[in-house]
């Protein structure tokens, strides 16, 4: 037999920009065509391998203060929508915004 060489196509339930290279093992880790999700609620997302490495407080909604709120993971699943700090809970006015490529699996600073 040889081995077999399969090239997925860019799609949410496959990160081909990931900063890493995957092998099929890194995503199939039971041998078989369906991938066991550590976070099975987010499969075909990034939290759907990476919710477990969430951590909340980096992740502000609102700036400090009394109440602060976070972004959930089921907000940034996708790895997105943290870009902006809003002043409050109203979420109206945005007080900071992340700089560059913060939110980018293929940048090398991404956490």
């Amino acid at each position: 037999w040889s081995v077999v060489r399969f090239h997925h196509t860019a799609s949410a339930d496959y990160p081909s920009d990931h900063r890493v290279a995957l092998t099929c093992q890194s995503c199939h880790t039971t041998n078989a065509e369906k991938v066991p999700y550590a976070a099975p609620a987010y499969a075909g997302t990034c939290g759907g391998c990476h919710a477990k490495d969430y951590v909340a407080p980096k992740h502000p909604k609102t700036v400090k203060g009394p109440g602060q709120l976070f972004y959930t993971v089921g907000e940034l699943a996708n790895c997105s929508g943290a870009c902006h700090v809003y002043r409050d809970a109203s979420l109206t006015t945005i007080a900071t915004s992340q700089p560059g490529n913060h939110h980018r699996v293929t940048d090398a600073a991404f956490k």
